[in-house]
């Protein structure tokens, strides 16, 4: 409601009895006398502002008729003085004269003391004395007939007036008798009583008074239409205002005030013609303050018309000059802006609606939604959409809502619900809507290309299945969701659900995959029977000998009969493979490989040589690895020479090769069997220094002995073999080389020697070693008939008779295998420590590899570290030094060893590893080692990595860490990119999707779209997917909160340091002071139904 306010508006009570009189006045002549008395109006009720009139007061005339009194000569009259002094101002004096005479009973007729007492009480209300009241009344009280007394209660309510008491002063207004006041009196009396009670919000008491004087001929007249039209504007009775605020346009007072309320109420009325017509001179007139306010009416105006343009510019200057965005004023700009085709613009407005009336409210959503669509922001507009979706105002706006939320999620892949339940809820809220058929033709369709797949089977369900078309539906989907567990690496559970998926067999092709992944999933389980069969069954089942899996089938099989060990099975279907094979397939050096395997190990050493040659033809991996075993199935097949040539083709071709070690020891050893000695021993010798701490190297010294024995040197095999005891005591070289000394001792007829020397052999004892070796052949006659739990027994007691015995090395690994097997951890752990305390020997590496284990399952991460890195430094074998590296990596993670564990991931990496799980664990481990390094670059490199060839759980948290180091990185658009994917591709892996959606509500904070990080973590806590990831949620909210409250608090303390009061000059009529603590009505604008 506008509220008008005057400065200073001189109101002249002009009268013919009240006149300026000039020199004295007598009290007795009836002359009249003027009373200036400046008033403070308080215009308009609850408002602070004053408004001061300048009242020529009617001159209060008294005929008084003294009666004889008995004055001193010669002494003045004190009355006479009092009222002298009085005339003069001179109050105080005057007041202690009258009430002397008021007093003076004796000497002072009573018409006198009236007229002094009726003077001092005047006296007191011009010196705001706190008597005033009780003089009044006492007046009244003593001088009940006295004509005076109309006219003290009509001073003291005018007093009362000028002060604002306006309750007090409209009870004295009560008490005077309008019927003995002359005209002007009574006009100004009305005026001063209808305004007490419109200050006092007695609004129906104010305006009756103000009717009956607004049509009078008098000065007060256009005051009165002027309030009385206001307060009918309050009451809302446009039309009747209207009528008497028109004649006041042109007057001096109130001209000025009246074009604000003709525009509100033509506003009202909704003669918007008139508002403009009116409007478009007054906003460039308006006073700083008011300007706003016609130009949001303008606005208004031009806005119910359909004039979109024109209300985008006066809502453009409503907040250029200052006017306070409500929430309906963004309504009205951002659909201006929408019907105009700006739809950034409108964006922007729409956004900022969040509260207001619910149709308001379900209007600005759905347009926002449509403002997205125009811009192409698919995923703000399914937001948008399905906010005006759950705002029932307008049922037909709800379905529209509804469905294009739906068909957004269906072709995107919402966040925060999946599409098929979001269709099917479409479907019980609407089953009349004409779109049903639409709806359920996208519905058919998500059931075949969705990858929420267990949603999408229960939504088939329920569905039903009746038809066949439905049934390959669900075949389908149970499909892919067993693909899905496959890669997941949960074959068991994948097993399940490809069995589901064969209950439908209406798809030949899916049955036919669906039985090849089952084979699958048994290999990897390492249950080879079923996986024979299951491999069978595929390769049996109509179509798939045109499928590209049949040949892996074939491939897989002969691993299967590999694995079983049953190599000739394994050779025919590895040599199927090959055959069939595309020479560019990637298994094909593979297959030759483990088909040379095979026929080594049943025997064809001349075929098998061919085979690892083909495998170096076809450029396979392990080329070093090919080259060794061709090398030794030439030696096996008796072709020496050519044996030594492919050993030293490796040394030169790989040198830092695995098999570089064994190569050499070989070459020597071939040598001499070939009885090349010299060849043998310098091979020998280089094999020594080159490897000083191999396990072959008490066997190659070993090996130099017999050289020189078998040439007759005998003072030099003599010291080798007393060498291999002297460094080697107790191991089986020692053992042996005792043994072949005393072959040498009996050729040179010196037993007496051998026996000297064999008795300072702490391990040697024939008597003692004659009950060793029937004690443990005892024991590994148990050992040989596979009956561990008999062998544990036997075993360890051959141990506490011999613990140092001639076979304890043996006895232990034997003894530690079993107890293994028998998952008798402690016994098995002693074992294989006992192992590590021989020097370095052939059972080694196993005895680490398995303590390193046990140290790691028990958690003695340190420990397992360590048992690691020393398998690492001595194993020759790739696999195991494979298994070290790995080791090595798990360890150092568990120790919070971040940039330990990320080196030795990379060297598993490097190994070229063919198990892909194990590969999936190394680029896993290093990037989590990378991210908790804080080298983020790095990270992001290895998670993208993963991305790229990982599936399922794998590539959910790879996609998870990348959206969260882009966030970390301050990349947050491409962040959300990336949150959308994994939502998008992976929308089963509800813990990653989940804990995206949080960083999704970072990134548009970061965004400054607080509405869309808030609507994400609604949903975030609505779902309520775990205790941590909710809580999380809250309080990242509670932090958003917070900070924007801060933000708002700092730009409008601002906003108030800038800000000044605005006056108008006084010549205009208006002085407006602007008062922080009052607000503005709202304005009340009607939404324009679209």
């Amino acid at each position: 409601m506008p509220c008008f306010y005057f400065s200073t508006l001189s109101i002249i009570i002009n009268t013919n009895r009240l006149k300026k009189q000039s020199g004295k006045r007598n009290h007795r002549s009836g002359k009249p006398l003027l009373l200036n008395i400046h008033l403070k109006l308080k215009s308009m009720p609850g408002k602070r502002l004053r408004l001061t009139l300048l009242l020529g007061m009617v001159g209060l005339v008294f005929s008084i008729h003294a009666q004889p009194e008995q004055v001193l000569s010669g002494q003045e009259d004190p009355y006479e003085e009092g009222l002298e002094l009085y005339h003069k101002g001179q109050y105080v004096h005057a007041q202690k004269q009258l009430d002397l005479v008021a007093a003076d009973v004796y000497n002072r007729n009573r018409e006198t003391r009236a007229s002094a007492e009726y003077y001092a009480a005047l006296a007191a209300m011009k010196l705001y004395n706190g008597d005033a009241r009780d003089r009044v009344e006492k007046f009244a009280d003593t001088y009940e007939l006295s004509p005076l007394r109309n006219q003290l209660f009509l001073a003291y309510a005018n007093y009362r007036f000028s002060t604002k008491q306006y309750r007090e002063a409209a009870a004295y207004y009560e008490k005077v008798d309008k019927f003995r006041l002359n005209e002007e009196d009574l006009n100004e009396y009305l005026f001063k009583k209808g305004y007490s009670h419109l200050s006092m919000e007695e609004n129906k008491q104010a305006q009756k008074i103000f009717f009956d004087l607004k049509d009078k001929n008098s000065t007060y007249a256009n005051s009165a239409k002027y309030y009385y039209a206001h307060l009918l504007y309050a009451d809302s009775n446009y039309t009747e205002a209207l009528t008497n605020f028109l004649p006041l346009q042109e007057d001096a007072s109130f001209g000025p005030l009246v074009p604000y309320y003709l525009a509100h109420i033509y506003y009202r009325l909704g003669d918007y013609d008139k508002l403009l017509e009116v409007g478009k001179d007054l906003v460039n007139k308006a006073t700083p303050t008011r300007a706003p306010e016609i130009a949001k009416l303008m606005a208004d105006a031009f806005y119910n018309k359909g004039q979109y343009e024109d209300a985008i510019e006066y809502l453009e200057l409503y907040k250029e000059k200052g006017g306070a965005m409500r929430t309906q004023d963004h309504f009205q700009l951002g659909y201006s802006y929408y019907r105009t085709g700006k739809y950034r613009l409108a964006i922007e407005s729409f956004n900022k609606i969040s509260r207001g009336n619910e149709a308001m409210q379900q209007s600005a959503y759905y347009h926002l939604g449509d403002c997205y669509l125009k811009v192409g922001e698919k995923q703000q507009a399914i937001k948008a959409f399905k906010a005006a979706s759950e705002i029932d105002a307008s049922p037909t706006v709800q379905e529209d809502a509804f469905f294009n939320y739906g068909k957004l999620v269906y072709e995107l892949s919402d966040p925060y619900r999946d599409a098929i339940s979001v269709l099917n809820d479409f479907l019980d809220y609407f089953p009349e809507s004409p779109r049903v058929n639409e709806v359920n033709r996208y519905l058919a369709n998500l059931y075949v290309t969705t990858k929420d797949y267990d949603k999408a089977l229960l939504a088939i369900k329920r569905t039903g299945l009746s038809t066949p078309e439905m049934k390959e539906v669900y075949q389908k989907v149970a499909f892919y969701r067993a693909t899905e567990i496959f890669n997941s690496l949960k074959y068991r559970a994948a097993i399940d659900k490809y069995e589901e998926s064969l209950q439908y067999p209406i798809n030949k092709p899916v049955v036919a995959l669906s039985k090849y992944w089952i084979a699958e999933a048994h290999y990897r389980l390492e249950e080879y029977d079923e996986a024979l069969e299951g491999f069978e069954a595929f390769r049996n089942s109509p179509g798939a000998f045109n499928m590209t899996e049949y040949n892996r089938s074939l491939y897989q099989t002969a691993y299967t009969y590999y694995k079983k060990f049953d190599f000739q099975n394994a050779a025919t279907h590895f040599r199927n493979f090959a055959r069939e094979a595309d020479k560019k397939d990637p298994r094909l050096p593979d297959a030759y490989l483990r088909l040379a395997d095979s026929y080594l190990l049943t025997g064809g050493y001349l075929v098998a040589a061919d085979f690892y040659g083909s495998a170096l033809k076809t450029g396979t991996r392990e080329a070093d690895y090919a080259t060794f075993q061709k090398a030794e199935c030439l030696g096996l097949a008796g072709k020496k020479d050519q044996k030594v040539a492919e050993l030293q083709s490796l040394l030169k071709k790989y040198p830092n090769s695995i098999y570089a070690e064994e190569a050499q020891y070989e070459i020597a050893v071939t040598q001499l069997q070939m009885e090349n000695y010299d060849q043998a021993i310098t091979g020998f010798n280089r094999f020594i220094a080159d490897h000083p701490q191999s396990d072959k190297v008490p066997s190659s010294k070993l090996q130099i002995g017999l050289v020189y024995s078998n040439t007759d040197r005998n003072a030099e095999a003599l010291a080798a073999f007393q060498g291999v005891v002297k460094d080697y005591p107790g191991t089986d070289e020692s053992i042996e080389a005792v043994g072949l000394a005393r072959l040498i001792y009996a050729r040179q007829n010196r037993i007496s020697d051998y026996l000297d020397w064999v008795d300072g052999l702490n391990f040697v004892n024939f008597e003692r070693s004659t009950l060793d070796s029937t004690a443990f052949n005892a024991a590994f006659d148990i050992y040989s008939a596979g009956d561990c739990n008999e062998s544990v027994k036997a075993l360890s007691n051959y141990l506490s008779r011999f613990e140092k015995g001639i076979f304890a090395l043996r006895a232990n690994y034997y003894l530690a295998q079993c107890a293994n097997q028998l998952n008798q951890v402690s016994q098995a752990k002693q074992a294989y420590e006992a192992i590590l305390e021989f020097p370095r020997n052939e059972y080694t590496p196993m005895a680490l590899e398995n303590v390193a284990g046990m140290a790691y399952q028990a958690k003695e991460y340190a420990k397992a570290r360590n048992y690691y890195k020393q398998l690492a430094d001595i194993a020759q074998d790739k696999a195991k030094r494979t298994q070290a590296h790995a080791g090595i990596m798990r360890s150092s993670f568990a120790l919070g060893d971040y940039s330990e564990a990320a080196v030795h991931a990379d060297l598993v990496l490097g190994m070229e590893v063919q198990d892909a799980t194990l590969v999936l664990e190394a680029r896993q481990m290093a990037a989590a080692s990378y991210f908790e390094k804080g080298d983020l670059d790095q990270a992001l490199t290895r998670y993208e990595e993963i991305g790229n060839t990982a599936e399922g759980e794998a590539k959910a948290k790879a996609l998870y860490y990348k959206a969260d180091i882009l966030y970390q990185k301050g990349d947050y658009e491409t962040s959300t990119t990336v949150v959308y994917k994994l939502i998008e591709d992976l929308p089963s892996f509800k813990e990653y999707k989940t804990k995206a959606l949080i960083i999704l509500a970072k990134n548009f904070w970061k965004l400054e779209d607080i509405f869309q990080a808030n609507y994400t973590l609604d949903f975030v806590i609505s779902s309520d997917y775990s205790p941590s990831i909710t809580e999380q949620a809250r309080n990242l909210k509670e932090e958003i909160k917070l900070t924007e409250q801060q933000a708002q608090e700092q730009k409008t303390e601002l906003n108030r340091s800038n800000s000044e009061p605005i006056i108008l000059n006084e010549g205009e009529g208006l002085m407006i002071i602007d008062e922080s603590e009052e607000a503005s009505e709202p304005m009340d604008t009607t939404l324009r139904n679209e």
